[in-house]
């Protein structure tokens, strides 16, 4: 079971849990005291392992962002959360800023990071990224679906790279789920499904709301499916 009990709950509300912690929970216990019939009410995502140090144990989740993600989500610390905003309004307000930050080239939101990317096992590229998304869910924040890759892998992948052309108009069209014409490699806008990703960086990642500070390989597979109940 997933419950709204954090400042995002992207994942909650792409399993489908709406409302606050408080009216989830309490459809939780009205279920539990019900019979627990689960018709109609699975669905299964797998879970993001990101194996950082190979002489420690992986770290789960089911979104990890990169470059100026993680700017965004300094911003959101100190400018959002603080004041007490959650969920989609908080998350919309935060990606806005970001990107008015990236137009306006602003070094607080437009600190590129080096990454070298291996997919599925094949020879590494290095990107110089702008934005970073990793993800095991079918929508983000607010309906966001900006995977428009093809392939059968259970892992989403999108990358911006530093330089993108037409980064706003086609930023927006991508987070509707409808990337434009100019969405492309040769543009700087790249997306596809793997089962297997390496990462190569000095940085940080954000892995649901964690930071993660990196500094060598990253390699990240997809868990097993699980079923999580939508109450």
């Amino acid at each position: 079971v997933l419950l709204p009990g954090g400042t995002a709950n992207m994942n909650a509300g792409d399993i489908g849990v709406r409302g606050s912690l408080w009216r989830a929970t309490n459809r939780f216990c009205q279920w539990c005291d019900s019979g627990r019939d689960t018709t109609g009410k699975l669905h299964r995502r797998p879970l993001l392992r990101v194996a950082i140090d190979p002489a420690g144990p992986p770290h789960y989740g089911m979104f990890l962002g990169g470059g100026a993600i993680i700017q965004g989500t300094e911003y959101a610390h100190e400018q959002v959360h603080a004041r007490g905003l959650r969920d989609d309004f908080s998350l919309a307000l935060i990606t806005l800023r970001t990107v008015w930050g990236v137009l306006r080239d602003d070094p607080d939101f437009n600190r590129h990071v080096a990454i070298s990317l291996s997919l599925d096992g094949g020879e590494p590229t290095p990107r110089d990224t702008l934005i970073l998304a990793v993800s095991t869910l079918q929508r983000l924040a607010f309906g966001m679906r900006p995977f428009w890759g093809r392939g059968p892998g259970a892992i989403r992948l999108t990358v911006m790279e530093q330089g993108c052309t037409r980064f706003a108009r086609t930023f927006f069209s991508i987070a509707r789920g409808r990337p434009n014409r100019n969405a492309v490699p040769a543009s700087g806008y790249f997306s596809h499904n793997v089962d297997r990703l390496r990462l190569q960086l000095q940085g940080k990642l954000n892995l649901d709301g964690e930071i993660l500070e990196v500094d060598g390989e990253v390699a990240i597979t997809a868990s097993r499916e699980l079923e999580f109940i939508t109450l």
